[in-house]
C-alpha cells in the first residue's frame, strides 16, 4: 500500500490578529513565513487570484521555506471570473511559469494535474455558466492525470 502525504495549511499566513495567538509577540513580519513554515507544511496563496507579481516573489518565497513545503496557489481571477475557462491558454502558461519559479514542487493549479493528490481550487461567479466549450478549453489546457479538483460556485455557498 501506498502512504499518501498529508498537508495542512491554511489560507494565507499574513495576518495581524495572529500575532500574540499564533506569531510570538516579538516576531517581525518579515520572519512570519518561516515560523508558518515550522508548523505547517503547505498554504494557500489567495493573492495570486487578484493580481500578478515579479517573478522574484515566487523566488523569494520559495527560499524561505524548507524542502517538501508546498504552496497552493488560487487561479487567477482572469481565467475564473473574466474569461471562464474560454481561451485561457496564454494564462494558464504565463501563471504555471511563475508557480514553477518556487521550485518546491508546489502545486499550481494547472501544470500539476499530472501528479495524484493534488487539490485544483477553481471558484466562479454566480453567473458563471458550465459548458462543453469551457470545460474543453480548461481540460485542453492541463497536463492529465489523476489530481482531484475543488470546484466552487457561488450559489453552492449561497451567494
Amino acid at each position: 500500500m501506498n502512504q499518501a502525504e498529508i498537508f495542512i495549511g491554511t489560507s494565507g499566513w499574513h495576518y495581524d490578529d495572529w500575532r500574540d495567538v499564533f506569531y510570538p509577540p516579538k516576531l517581525a513580519r518579515a520572519r512570519w513565513l518561516e515560523y508558518y513554515s515550522d508548523h505547517f507544511n503547505t498554504v494557500e496563496i489567495n493573492a495570486t487570484f487578484y493580481r500578478t507579481f515579479a517573478d522574484n516573489v515566487f523566488e523569494k518565497r520559495a527560499a524561505r521555506v524548507p524542502s517538501g513545503f508546498r504552496f497552493v496557489f488560487k487561479a487567477p481571477r482572469v481565467i475564473t471570473h473574466r474569461k471562464y475557462l474560454s481561451t485561457v491558454e496564454k494564462e494558464i502558461r504565463e501563471f504555471d511559469r511563475k508557480v514553477a519559479l518556487t521550485g518546491t514542487g508546489s502545486d499550481s493549479f494547472f501544470s500539476s494535474l499530472h501528479r495524484v493528490l493534488r487539490l485544483i481550487y477553481l471558484s466562479w461567479r454566480k453567473r458563471f455558466r458550465p459548458s462543453k466549450t469551457r470545460r474543453g478549453s480548461l481540460l485542453s489546457s492541463v497536463t492529465e492525470g489523476g489530481s482531484r479538483m475543488i470546484l466552487s460556485h457561488c450559489s453552492a455557498r449561497g451567494e
